[in-house]
Parts: C-alpha cells; sequence; structure tokens
C-alpha cells in the first residue's frame, strides 16, 4: 500500500484490514491523530482513504481508523474483503443484528450476544 503522512511518501504491506481501519507494517513512527493518506489499487478498483493513527507498536507498524472515503471506494474496500474472506485470507465475522445487556455487563455468545430483530 502506498501510503503519505507529513509530506512522506511510503510504501508498506498491510497485515489487518476491515471496514473500519486497517494495521500497517512500518517502522516509521508517527505522532497518535496524524492524518495519512491511504492509496492502494486491488482488482476490486482503485481504493483511497484519508485515515488517523490511533495507535502504533514501536517498530512494527501503525492502527489506523478510516476517516474519509468516497462511496465509490467504499465499494470497493467492501469487495475486496468480501473476496478475502471467501479464498479464506481473513476470518468470517458474525453480523450483529442486536446487543443486549445484562447486569450491567455485555450477554455474550459465540462471540456477541444477538438476536434477530
Amino acid at each position: 500500500m502506498y501510503w503519505r503522512c507529513n509530506g512522506r511518501d511510503d510504501v508498506s504491506r498491510v497485515r489487518d484490514l476491515s471496514m473500519k481501519g486497517l494495521f500497517l507494517d512500518t517502522e516509521e513512527p508517527r505522532a497518535m491523530g496524524a492524518t495519512i493518506r491511504l492509496d492502494f489499487l486491488v482488482q476490486e478498483g482503485q481504493i483511497r482513504a484519508d485515515a488517523a493513527v490511533q495507535h502504533a507498536k514501536s517498530g512494527a507498524g501503525l492502527g489506523l481508523k478510516f476517516m474519509a472515503m468516497t462511496p465509490e471506494d467504499c465499494t470497493h474496500l467492501a469487495a475486496l474483503l468480501t473476496r478475502l474472506r471467501q479464498v479464506g485470507s481473513i476470518p468470517q465475522r458474525p453480523v450483529i443484528k442486536e446487543l443486549t445487556v445484562s447486569q450491567n455487563t455485555w450477554a455474550t455468545q459465540a462471540p456477541f450476544a444477538s438476536r434477530e430483530v
């Protein structure tokens, strides 16, 4: 993935990816909250997004949260995630329809308490 932060360009590997953000392999430190421009091309199409640094692991990488993405780029990202799940590159995640609260704690069952509404 190509990315830009504070006028510096870099290319890094993506280790974890979701609709909310990603973890980027890099030894380049960045400040918490720093804005990063992401740009990557996959078979589903080009995906561009602005993201913010949410956490950093020294010498390992950056956890980024997507802050802005066009609807078209969002569609490409969703298609990419679907393809990666189908080939087993990322695990299936359950769809949460409703979470319930019980005695001030989240009730759980594989992995969340949910029921169809």
